[in-house]
């Protein structure tokens, strides 16, 4: 199944990301981690943006250095 969606996106030219194995974002601190973690990639790593913003608009900002 992977394979399959890795070879659409990639016919289609769509731009992917592929996240290492990686914890659940099931609970409200596991969001809290998740942006935390994402505001430490570079943002000349724009495919991350479209994460950023979503995560942004759901929480408050992060509090003085996590």
């Amino acid at each position: 199944m992977w394979e399959q969606t890795v070879a659409r996106l990639r016919q289609s030219g769509q731009p992917f990301a592929a996240l290492p194995a990686w914890y659940d974002v099931d609970e409200l601190q596991d969001l809290i981690r998740l942006r935390d973690e994402l505001d430490q990639i570079p943002e000349s790593e724009p495919v991350w943006e479209p994460l950023r913003e979503a995560i942004r608009r759901a929480l408050p900002p992060a509090h003085g250095g996590s």
